[in-house]
């Protein structure tokens, strides 16, 4: 992770870490530049870092979700993740267990089943509640983790 982008991190507990400068990441900082919100962006890649900073105007911290969940300590009041699917549930158990307890994850909230009850399962144990949108197509896998 580039040291001098540190600076970008969160002073304060209002910040947003947004994680992902994809299509989607793009997007959410759209949205959250029109709310006139402060967010923080975590990439893997410079070429989509180059791309994000094109098209917003705000620079990435490159280098992943796990080296700056390492390098910095500071817990953000929420994130959102809009990684690819095999990353979602992985996001967003290190972002719970960073201490950060609101958390937006892209649909469909992980890879598979079991990565969904996972993230769940964390949420369960840590007593934190959450609302996730779930359109018709996912109902049935809701009702299986209620059980």
């Amino acid at each position: 992770m580039n040291k001098q982008l540190l600076s970008l991190s969160f002073s304060t507990s209002n910040s947003i870490l947004l994680v992902g400068a994809g299509y989607m990441g793009v997007e959410y900082a759209k949205a959250l530049k029109k709310l006139k919100k402060k967010f923080v962006v975590i990439g893997r890649g410079e070429k989509s870092a180059k791309e994000f900073e094109k098209q917003i105007g705000q620079k990435v911290l490159t280098g992943g979700l796990d080296s700056y969940l390492r390098e910095n300590k500071n817990t953000p009041a929420m994130a959102i993740v809009a990684l690819s699917e095999e990353q979602l549930g992985t996001a967003a158990i290190n972002l719970l267990n960073h201490g950060v307890k609101l958390i937006l994850v892209e649909k469909p909230a992980g890879l598979d089943f079991e990565d969904i009850k996972n993230v769940y399962n964390l949420l369960k144990r840590k007593k934190l509640k959450f609302m996730w949108v779930i359109t018709g197509g996912f109902m049935p896998l809701w009702k299986k983790l209620e059980k």
